[in-house]
């Protein structure tokens, strides 16, 4: 099984039904979604369904970062394999099912994958058709001259990885997760992969772009 962890604050509450929304028309649909929002006007929990698909949102009204609201929605989960994704981003209808067969396909216990970027008049753009799965057999090294960063070797140049559209083994995240302090702040999805890399957790890569980040600037 699957499940979706959300992270998500105040500002970007009008992107949750849309998302959702999004999630529902996946070819394989997520057996739980779990939501971290804070920044919120309330502390509660609430449990439910978004159509079929079983649904858990804790609120909060504490000022968190983004980490440990991927933490909280993480421990709201008890499927195989937990996929994040941001409340402002979106999923390639197939990313569930891709993700799905990658893991079977392969023994790895983390996935990463490829993703389109785009600025926020393109929300809505119909996906692209896919290719066929393509996963690289190629592991995951620290890149010497970044601190944060990782190298894919043997994958050709201008490859994109989303840190954080990363999806784990539940036994994964059990012993792993995203750094919470501040200092970490919008570098804990680097830091979270740099941290399995160096504690020798096998990390896959999946090259098709199976998300859209949105507010994306491209490289000139």
């Amino acid at each position: 099984m699957i499940g979706v962890a959300i992270s998500c604050y105040s500002a970007h509450a009008h992107f949750i039904n849309p998302l959702l929304e999004n999630i529902y028309t996946s070819t394989i649909k997520p057996a739980q979604v779990a939501l971290s929002c804070s920044s919120w006007d309330k502390d509660e929990i609430v449990t439910g369904f978004y159509k079929d698909i079983p649904i858990k949102i804790k609120y909060s009204k504490i000022v968190i970062n983004q980490a440990e609201n991927r933490n909280i929605a993480a421990g709201m989960l008890n499927t195989e394999l937990i996929s994040f994704i941001d409340a402002d981003d979106l999923m390639h209808p197939q990313r569930l099912e891709y993700i799905i067969k990658a893991f079977q396909q392969s023994s790895y216990d983390v996935i990463y994958h490829n993703f389109e970027g785009k600025i926020d008049d393109h929300y809505n753009d119909p996906f692209e058709p896919l290719d066929p799965l393509h996963i690289s057999d190629k592991a995951f090294v620290i890149d010497p001259n970044h601190s944060l960063g990782l190298l894919l070797p043997g994958l050709e140049n201008g490859l994109n990885l989303h840190n954080a559209h990363v999806t784990v083994k539940q036994k994964i995240m059990k012993r792993f997760k995203f750094d919470e302090n501040w200092e970490a702040y919008r570098s804990e999805d680097s830091l979270f992969a740099r941290m399995l890399v160096e504690n020798r957790v096998s990390c896959g890569y999946v090259n098709n772009k199976l998300s859209r980040y949105m507010g994306w600037t491209p490289k000139n």
